[in-house]
C-alpha cells in the first residue's frame, strides 16, 4: 500500500492481539485479588477510570484531526465560505472541544485512593461515551463536505498513466491553484480516515477501547449522585414534608 492512496494505513499499524495467559505463574506479590469479590467491582471501576480517561484523552487528536481534513477539502473544493459547510465544520469543532473540557475536567476533579490520584470515574466515563457516540457522526459529517470525488477520485495509476494523467491533471485541479495530486492526497487521507480497512478498525476500537458504550452507562449509573437530583425534583414539586405543613 503506498503512502499516496493509504497516507495512514501505509505508515500505522495498529495491533489489538488477544493474549492467553495458559498456566502462567503469579507471585503472590502480583496478585490483585485472591478471592476477595467484594471488592471486584471496586477495582473495575477504578481500573476503569485510567481506560476511558484515556480514550477521552485521545479523543481530541483524532477530533482535529477530522477538523483538519475537512477545512482542507472544502477549502479545495472551493465551498469553504459557505454556510452549511461552515454549520458542519463547527460542529466537527463542538466534537472535539467537549472531548477536551472532559479530559481537562476528569483530571483536575481527581480522587485520591490509597495515595494514588485518580481521574474523576464519572467524568471519565461521560467522556469516552461522548468520544464514541459522536465519532460515528463526526465521519459522516467529514464524508458529507467532501462529497462524491470521496468515491471517484482516480487513483495514482490514473494520475501518472500517460493516457489518462492530463485528464485528470485538468479535470480535478482545486480552488486557488491546488494542483489536482495536492487535491486527491486530502481525498485519499479522508477516504483512510473514514471508509477504509484502517478506518473500519478504528472505528471498532473507537467503540469498544476502554469498555463499550453499555460499560459507560453502567458506571454512570453507579457514579452519579442520584438521590441529590431526586431531592432537587421533590423539593421543586412540592413533595417535601416540611414544604406540605408549611403550604398547609
Amino acid at each position: 500500500t503506498s503512502t499516496f492512496e493509504a497516507p495512514l494505513a501505509a505508515r500505522y499499524l495498529a495491533l489489538h492481539p488477544t493474549v492467553f495467559f495458559d498456566d502462567v505463574f503469579v507471585p503472590n506479590e502480583r496478585v490483585l485479588l485472591a478471592g476477595e469479590a467484594q471488592y471486584a467491582i471496586q477495582g473495575v471501576m477504578l481500573n476503569g477510570a485510567f481506560l476511558r480517561l484515556n480514550a477521552t484523552s485521545s479523543g481530541p487528536a483524532k477530533a482535529d484531526m477530522l477538523v483538519g481534513a475537512a477545512q482542507l477539502i472544502a477549502e479545495m473544493n472551493g465551498l469553504e465560505r459557505i454556510a452549511l459547510i461552515r454549520d458542519k465544520i463547527a460542529e466537527l469543532m463542538i466534537h472535539a472541544e467537549t472531548l477536551r473540557a472532559f479530559g481537562a475536567a476528569a483530571i483536575q476533579r481527581f480522587e485520591m485512593v490509597e495515595g494514588v490520584a485518580v481521574p474523576n470515574s464519572l467524568i471519565a466515563n461521560t467522556g469516552k461515551y461522548h468520544a464514541t457516540s459522536g465519532y460515528h457522526r463526526a465521519i459522516e459529517i467529514l464524508q458529507d463536505i467532501a462529497g462524491g470525488g470521496l468515491i471517484t477520485s482516480p487513483s495514482a495509476a490514473d494520475l501518472t498513466s500517460p493516457l489518462t494523467g492530463p485528464l485528470v491533471e485538468k479535470y480535478f485541479v482545486g480552488a486557488r491553484e491546488v494542483s489536482a495530486e495536492q487535491r486527491l492526497r486530502v481525498f485519499n487521507l479522508i477516504r483512510d480516515l473514514t471508509s477504509s480497512d484502517h478506518a473500519g478498525d478504528e472505528a471498532i476500537a473507537t467503540l469498544h477501547g476502554g469498555g463499550s458504550m453499555a460499560a459507560q452507562k453502567q458506571a454512570v449509573l453507579r457514579g452519579y449522585d442520584l438521590p441529590r437530583a431526586t431531592a432537587m425534583a421533590r423539593s421543586a414539586a412540592g413533595l417535601d414534608p416540611d414544604q406540605e405543613a408549611s403550604a398547609g
